[in-house]
């Protein structure tokens, strides 16, 4: 069941729009009460636990709007970003819509699925990057390389290094310099989306994209030991 197919609310299309003005007219066209019984809403979702009535997501509404954040920023309080998730999902859970209708509650899981990938997203720095620049119609794509041989090389010697290692504290300590490659691309990557210098955001996340590779086969190292 889509949630398009529900009442109320008409899911508007913003496809051709540029994306700031896009990000905006999502924003604002979220209710702030319920347009059945014009209780206030508890949360940015047009779900209202009061009457149980579900309305429809203008598309292209951002992630961090469902949990009422700045939309445009990439640094997010992580332990404030949970605790709005479980303050949202909470109004979704299944015990609320065990006795109600089919397709409230399909429409209720629905968007709790919604609720889910938008958290993982955002809490994930690698992952949030790439959404923001996905807001922009940026997207990084497998053929996306750097023309960075020192970067690259590096990568590969602290890649190898994870490789051979055999001892937890061989792993440890590539993994406390690779920390330092991941700190420092997302700062640049920070700093180039503010300033609006996307290409040098996007060269930034493919940085972060292979040190978080690093990352992962160090963990994954780990775990065999």
């Amino acid at each position: 069941m889509s949630l398009v197919r529900l009442r109320s609310l008409p899911l508007v299309s913003l496809r051709g729009v540029n994306p700031g003005l896009r990000r905006t007219l999502a924003s604002a066209s979220l209710p702030t009460t319920c347009p059945a019984c014009s209780k206030p809403l508890p949360t940015r979702l047009p779900i209202c636990p009061s009457c149980s009535h579900i309305s429809s997501l203008p598309t292209n509404t951002p992630y961090q709007t469902l949990f009422n954040l700045p939309e445009n920023t990439f640094q997010i309080d992580l332990k404030d970003l949970r605790n709005r998730f479980l303050q949202t999902q909470r109004i979704m859970h299944p015990d609320a819509w065990s006795s109600k209708p089919e397709k409230e509650k399909a429409a209720a899981a629905e968007y709790s699925s919604l609720l889910n990938k938008a958290y993982e997203t955002l809490r994930s720095p690698l992952k949030r990057a790439e959404y923001l620049l996905s807001l922009r119609d940026i997207e990084l794509g497998e053929r996306d390389k750097l023309e960075d041989v020192e970067f690259i090389h590096d990568v590969m010697e602290l890649r190898e290094e994870v490789e051979f290692a055999e001892t937890v504290q061989e792993v440890e300590a590539v993994m406390e310099r690779n920390r330092a490659g991941i700190n420092n691309a997302l700062s640049s990557f920070e700093q180039a989306y503010n300033r609006g210098d996307y290409e040098a955001a996007k060269e930034a996340c493919v940085k972060l994209k292979y040190w978080v590779g690093v990352e992962e086969s160090a963990q994954a190292k780990l775990r065999e030991m």
